[in-house]
């Protein structure tokens, strides 16, 4: 049967030739499958934004398996990710002696399968395993719409295509669904503060932490004009404390032209269908500090350990530090809630221009400052 979604029961159940009208103009909808008067799998699909996610369930109702495919530049489907569950949901901490296993295996485009396990084992122990191969994506061609059986993995899917609602409840929530997205553009806050000028002399950008910056680092595959930039930070209050204020974002003016649109800055080998729901590539940060400088000067100011000068400047002012060091070969500033990994984002003019480079903080606040997962407001999440 064809609905809006299936969550704990049935949302909005649509007639097949609804369900096959959207499917024609790349439209979203979900195809629910059921025996004996209970959900056995939800598929949703998304023509358009080249998505078919399938999930099974157990006799208890409870997820069994998940598989993610993406639509690949050629036109067929790749595998992205598989998740299997097997055994209680419960924790050890609630005193179950029973075991449980979570796997999840991810198919990046660069050929590389990434395995993670968790295992709990009868005696509460909890055990991790993780693994990378060089293996290609399964591939697949779009499903014909009406066509579902060759989705399933084991192939012995008894599929009745039908109208109706085989018996299923409606939800309790009534939510739909959304296709999964990478993180976008959450914007920032804060006073904007000039930080000093950068020097970029062949326009190759890197964005890094200052204690890790190395000969190797990839710069960003955005470029700019060679030159001479100024750098913004936005800081912003805390809970309405004065006392506590923290970075939300460094700015990299290039033209200082209006932003029409945001997109997320990648390095080499980075690929925007290598991310699930909320992730984002980015760099990582493990001094609670990050940076913009060019690619020209990576491995002199690595060798300078320019971050020691500024952190001999930091802690002679109040609230979070920021600045030029290594004559102004780069630009410095303490990193949003401190160590992690950061996106950067390329604002377009209209034209298509570089506008300016921003790199976001995730502070994840609202404009007063207060964090969201205080109010239950979430923003993006992040990988």
């Amino acid at each position: 049967m064809y609905a809006e979604n299936w969550d704990d029961g049935l949302v909005g159940v649509l007639p097949r030739a609804v369900a096959a009208r959207r499917h024609a103009a790349g439209e979203a909808y979900a195809v629910v499958f059921a025996a004996g008067g209970r959900c056995t799998a939800v598929l949703h699909v998304d023509g358009g934004g080249g998505y078919l996610g399938l999930r099974r369930f157990g006799e208890d109702g409870r997820a069994v398996s998940a598989h993610d495919w993406r639509r690949h530049p050629d036109g067929d489907l790749f595998l992205r990710s598989v998740e299997t569950w097997s055994g209680p949901l419960r924790t050890p901490y609630e005193g179950t002696v029973e075991s449980a296993e979570y796997r999840r295996s991810t198919w990046k485009r660069n050929g590389i399968r990434t395995d993670d396990s968790r295992t709990r084992y009868e005696n509460g122990v909890l055990g991790t395993n993780h693994g990378r191969a060089e293996e290609d994506a399964p591939r697949r061609t779009p499903p014909v719409f009406g066509d579902w059986a060759p989705l399933f993995p084991d192939g012995d899917a008894q599929i009745t295509d039908a109208d109706g609602d085989a018996g299923l409840t409606a939800s309790p929530t009534g939510r739909g669904w959304r296709t999964p997205q990478p993180l976008t553009f959450p914007g920032y806050v804060g006073e904007a503060l000039p930080a000093g000028t950068v020097h970029l002399p062949t326009g190759r950008i890197v964005a890094a932490d200052p204690n890790l910056i190395e000969s190797e680092m990839q710069p960003l595959l955005v470029e700019v004009p060679p030159g001479t930039y100024p750098v913004m930070v936005f800081v912003a209050v805390i809970n309405g404390d004065p006392g506590h204020r923290r970075v939300s974002a460094a700015r990299l003016e290039v033209t200082g032209a209006p932003v029409a649109r945001w997109e997320m800055a990648l390095c080499e080998g980075q690929d925007l269908l290598d991310l699930g729901d909320g992730e984002f590539h980015g760099f990582d940060v493990d001094a609670g500090m990050a940076s913009f400088l060019d690619a020209a000067n990576v491995a002199r100011l690595a060798e300078a350990e320019v971050w020691w000068e500024m952190l001999d400047d930091y802690e002679t002012r109040p609230g979070p530090g920021f600045g030029p060091a290594g004559d102004g070969d780069v630009v410095a500033w303490e990193s949003g809630w401190g160590d992690g990994a950061y996106p950067v984002w390329i604002g377009r003019a209209a034209d298509g221009s570089v506008s300016c480079l921003v790199s976001d903080m995730l502070l994840d606040i609202d404009e007063s400052g207060v964090p969201r997962w205080l109010t239950g407001r979430r923003g993006a999440a992040s990988a």
